[in-house]
């Protein structure tokens, strides 16, 4: 009998620990994602950020570089070989 009263108080104290442990869990957790929350969104935020077109372009001094194609105008075209001897600084 002293051996199942035993059992059955020491079954309540793992119980309670259990419970006790997941209450502290529970009440932690909002504090701990509003202290991630602003980071989070950041991080969130600039995977989210559309892809914007680039276009390579040469500059007259002769180096390549990547343009957005929101800063472009519409009407382009290709330059020629001729065109692009005279355009570039030596």
């Amino acid at each position: 009998m002293e051996k199942e009263s035993i059992n059955n108080s020491d079954e309540l104290n793992s119980r309670r620990k259990l419970i006790a442990g997941i209450g502290i869990l529970s009440l932690l957790a909002p504090l701990v994602s509003a202290a991630k929350a602003p980071f989070i969104r950041k991080k969130i935020n600039e995977f989210n950020k559309p892809m914007s077109n680039k276009v390579k372009m040469l500059t007259q001094e002769g180096i390549l570089v990547e343009v957005e194609e929101n800063f472009l105008s519409a009407i382009r075209q290709k330059a020629s070989n001729e065109e692009l001897k005279d355009w570039i600084k030596k």
